[in-house]
């Protein structure tokens, strides 16, 4: 009787956690086709929605923050693949201060085409990286916007 009493009081104490397992698949595996699929979508509409001239303010940031963790992954792989990520960022700069002045969202044409470049680096990781690698990424976007290393627009 005292042993089944231990046992049963040990076993609240020691309670394993049954999704264990399943969140470090999670980190370790690369994603699926559909989990690309997931991830790459939004930013391709937003980029679109750039192009019809329907753009808003979300769609704005969806291609800031994949380009931003674009550059946070390119920074450890080369660094022309860095210069990519810069100039897209730079021509966000760009259509963000034109917004600023002008009161509508749109690209210029070296903006259209280093954008999608980097859009281009962002499909290309969420194929090659694993989910831990990608939250990696976007925690230190995270931490680095919350430290106020962030650009501000041209006034």
């Amino acid at each position: 009787m005292n042993s089944l009493h231990r046992k049963a009081s040990r076993a609240k104490r020691y309670q394993a956690d049954p999704m264990a397992m399943f969140r470090a698949f999670g980190r370790a595996l690369p994603f699926t086709a559909a989990e690309q699929a997931k991830l790459n979508l939004p930013v391709r509409v937003a980029f679109q929605a750039f192009i019809d001239r329907t753009a808003k303010e979300g769609d704005f940031h969806t291609l800031a923050g994949a380009v931003n963790v674009a550059m946070v992954c390119a920074e450890s792989i080369d660094p022309l693949v860095e210069q990519t990520c810069t100039a897209a960022r730079d021509a966000l700069m760009r259509v963000h201060t034109r917004q600023i002045q002008c009161g509508q969202w749109g690209l210029d044409g070296p903006a259209f085409a280093e954008i999608e470049l980097a859009i281009d680096v962002y499909e290309q990781l969420t194929g090659l990286l694993t989910g831990g690698q990608l939250k990696d990424a976007m925690s230190e976007c995270i931490r680095r916007m919350q430290a106020g290393d962030v650009l501000q627009p041209l006034q």
